[in-house]
């Protein structure tokens, strides 16, 4: 075999660099051209999704954090 070398895997190419990330359910391929992007994307996805958890927690119900998010969202 060879080093370095891209390598294509069911039809998605990996590149030296890449980073391949895998639980129970499966693989993802980050490209490392967009490693950052992805990285501050999915911090502000779990974020969100612990602010929803803790509302949750606190008696609200899913309804009005549905609602609170719709908001925030046209809030921008």
């Amino acid at each position: 075999g060879e080093i370095g070398v891209p390598l294509v895997i069911e039809g998605v190419k990996i590149e030296t660099g890449d980073y391949v990330v895998g639980d129970d359910d499966g693989l993802v391929v980050i490209p490392k051209n967009i490693l950052i992007e992805t990285t501050n994307r999915a911090m502000s996805i779990l974020e969100q999704e612990n602010r929803l958890r803790e509302e949750i927690d606190q008696g609200s119900t899913l309804a009005k954090v549905i609602e609170l998010l719709r908001w925030e969202k046209r809030k921008g």
